[in-house]
């Protein structure tokens, strides 16, 4: 196969998924940028250019800034969690020699083959504010001053949505952390030893 005959197989081998892509992500997403500039509901057929308005409008929301201050808790929080639990989990599944490796290995990885969708769902049941396993197990135990609303109380919700997003991600990076661990030889280990590294 020469190199123009090669290109054009190429060509056609990207085009279905580029026109895929342009189709139902690159459009609505230009779309969208253009429909900030107007006045419309949606849903009827009067539709006004009003340019800079409803960035003004913005700027002005309260509410518009504690979502951004959320989502700013959480992309600080939720890396460091996981990156710090994925990287102890590892060292430890690797240099322990556990001989149950292989089943903490799928029990941690679990969670990130599951649906977002079976995820809400299965943290929404454990923190519901009155059948929720947490609260029950916090009945349970005696610690009645811990039962929350988890998702209905601002002082709870964003580190009670933290937890079942590291839950969900730990497992990926701590397998990509022991792949490169396992990577490391172990003359380097021991030459750390001898020149007296510890743990």
């Amino acid at each position: 196969m020469n190199t123009k005959s090669r290109q054009w197989f190429l060509v056609f081998c990207t085009l279905p998924a580029l026109i895929l892509f342009s189709k139902f992500a690159l459009y609505p997403f230009l779309q969208a940028i253009v429909m900030a500039f107007y006045d419309w509901s949606g849903m009827s057929d009067e539709i006004t250019f009003v340019g800079l308005r409803n960035f003004e409008t913005l700027i002005h929301d309260p509410k518009v800034w504690q979502s951004l201050t959320n989502n700013l808790f959480l992309l600080i929080f939720v890396p460091a969690i996981t990156m710090g639990l994925s990287l102890l989990f590892a060292v430890l599944l690797t240099r322990r020699k556990l001989r149950e490796t292989t089943f903490y290995r799928t029990i941690f990885f679990f969670p990130n083959v599951l649906a977002i969708v079976v995820i809400s769902i299965l943290w929404s049941f454990i923190y519901h504010p009155t059948f929720g396993i947490l609260n029950s197990f916090l009945d349970a135990a005696g610690l009645n001053s811990w039962i929350h609303a988890w998702l209905g109380e601002k002082s709870t919700v964003l580190w009670a949505l933290i937890l079942p997003m590291v839950w969900q991600a730990v497992g990926y990076y701590m397998i990509i952390y022991i792949a490169a661990i396992q990577g490391i030889p172990n003359d380097i280990y021991e030459a750390a030893v001898i020149d007296g590294a510890g743990e």
